[in-house]
């Protein structure tokens, strides 16, 4: 905690006055946000973010920081500010970990992407609220394959220890103090200029030594301020576990009758009619962080065929599909295709047809499953009989998602056929 008392220092540039405001700051209501994460493992890119922190090992922030959104970020205003997060695992129960949350500390700025939507990797465009968290404290709530997840988040008192610190830098001609490490208070700078400082500029407007005066209010009310804000946590408990709940817990008369499967809650589906000949119907299911699973549409007319699809053969092209191994998280060995190229070969007991790729990119992995129990094309096409997986790059996609049709299109022009 900071303790009370003045400290002088001797500055270029001006008088300015620090103020620790001794009411603290109480939680905040929970809000709804969403959440990626940057920086690597070990959080080695998160450094030196618009914040002005520098290297965040030494300046005491670590791993558990953030990059905010330009609803969230507020000019730079929000800088060194925490947040409680928790992962929404009922909107998103496959890549949330239930019961955890993290608290974050504000130090960089996510900038918008225009050339994205906001629903489709512009995460941080206006108005959105988002997190681009630290890797490693991203993790503490949602399961890395996840990509993106839906959060809660309120404001919180920061816990720090040792002190406000603060850096000074700048030239002749200014200077720049950075304030870090401030716990659970309020922050206020103030600049002024001594009568005589204001004397000197004149005789010398080119050098000024001038006082900056750090001082942390403190009266003999900060005990009983402390120990009313303690009474007002206690009486705040019980409204907040229930504002939890509300937006934690679904309201029962909102439900569906029948609950969205695992590809209506984390996928997109789009469909390619037609693709290279008719009745060659396929499915692209695109995950928000990218990956696009390709499989055989419900139309297709090998699954028309009387016993439908009875094998399948990923040895196609000059390679076999099912022979390709990628490793690590820069997809060592993937290899990259056209929307054209072929997966794989199915059977049915009259005639073969080709599998494609249908957008161009990486190859991450085939669904071997097919090879011992090629019915699962024929009994789950859209789940345990996927075909393969795909990492198009984001300007790939949207050229492919251009020749694409929606859910409600693809319906609508098999129906009326």
């Amino acid at each position: 905690m900071v303790k009370s008392g003045v400290l002088m220092l001797v500055l270029v540039v001006g008088f300015c006055s620090l103020f620790l405001n001794a009411n603290a700051l109480t939680a905040s209501r929970w809000y709804k946000a969403f959440a990626t994460f940057y920086g690597g493992s070990d959080a080695s890119g998160t450094m030196d973010g618009a914040c002005g922190y520098g290297n965040l090992y030494t300046t005491g922030y670590g791993t558990r920081t953030a990059a905010l959104s330009t609803a969230l970020f507020n000019d730079g205003a929000s800088c060194g500010q925490c947040y409680k997060i928790i992962c929404d695992y009922l909107t998103n129960p496959q890549f949330c970990k239930k019961g955890y949350s993290v608290t974050i500390t504000a130090t960089n700025f996510c900038p918008p992407n225009y050339a994205l939507p906001s629903n489709n990797g512009g995460w941080c465009n206006p108005p959105r609220q988002h997190f681009d968290m630290a890797q490693p404290a991203w993790e503490k709530i949602g399961i890395y394959v996840g990509g993106i997840i839906p959060v809660i988040y309120q404001r919180v008192p920061c816990k720090k220890h040792g002190g406000v610190r603060f850096t000074i830098n700048g030239r002749d001609y200014f200077e720049l103090v950075t304030i870090t490490n401030v716990g659970n208070a309020e922050v206020q700078i103030q600049t002024s200029m001594t009568a005589a400082a204001a004397e000197d500029e004149q005789r010398n407007p080119d050098y000024n030594l001038r006082i900056c005066t750090v001082i942390r209010n403190s009266t003999s009310e900060d005990s009983e301020i402390e120990q009313k804000q303690l009474i007002k946590e206690e009486e705040d408990e019980e409204d907040e576990e229930e504002e939890l709940r509300r937006l934690l817990l679904p309201n029962v008369d909102e439900l569906p009758q029948v609950p969205p499967s695992s590809i209506e809650a984390n996928f997109t589906t789009f469909f390619a009619p037609d693709f290279m000949k008719p009745g060659h119907d396929q499915y692209v299911h695109r995950h928000a962080n990218g990956l696009c699973v390709i499989g055989l549409a419900p139309h297709h007319v090998a699954l028309k065929e009387k016993g439908g699809i009875v094998s399948v053969d990923f040895n196609v092209g000059k390679s076999d599909r099912s022979g390709i191994k990628v490793t690590g998280k820069r997809k060592k060995n993937a290899q990259h295709f056209e929307t054209n190229t072929a997966l794989c070969k199915v059977f049915t007991a009259e005639s073969s047809y080709i599998a494609r790729c249908c957008v161009k990119g990486s190859l991450l992995e085939v669904n071997e499953k097919l090879i011992k129990q090629p019915e699962l094309l024929n009994t789950m096409p859209e789940r345990e009989g996927y075909i393969a997986i795909m990492m198009p790059r984001p300007a790939d996609w949207l050229k492919a998602k251009a020749s694409l049709l929606d859910f409600e299109s693809y319906r609508k022009l098999r129906t009326e056929q």
